[in-house]
């Protein structure tokens, strides 16, 4: 996940565009795991787990771009 920029321009819309498909992502499993009846304290933990692989995944994405 990443900020949001506050120049205008094409980054600004796709990164709105990702934070809106992360929200829209984090609130699909959420609703899966209620109807599914899953313990509060194991949803936390697969909404905690699915952050931490975000922001992993951004982190080595981000040092990759920048090595090249």
């Amino acid at each position: 996940m990443q900020a949001v920029p506050l120049t205008p321009g094409f980054e600004r819309v796709q990164a709105i565009g990702v934070t809106l498909m992360g929200l829209l992502l984090i609130g699909v499993i959420n609703n899966g795991m209620i109807l599914s009846q899953i313990p509060a304290f194991w949803q936390l933990v697969v909404k905690g787990s699915i952050l931490l692989a975000a922001v992993l995944y951004d982190e080595v994405r981000r040092q990759r771009r920048d090595d090249t």
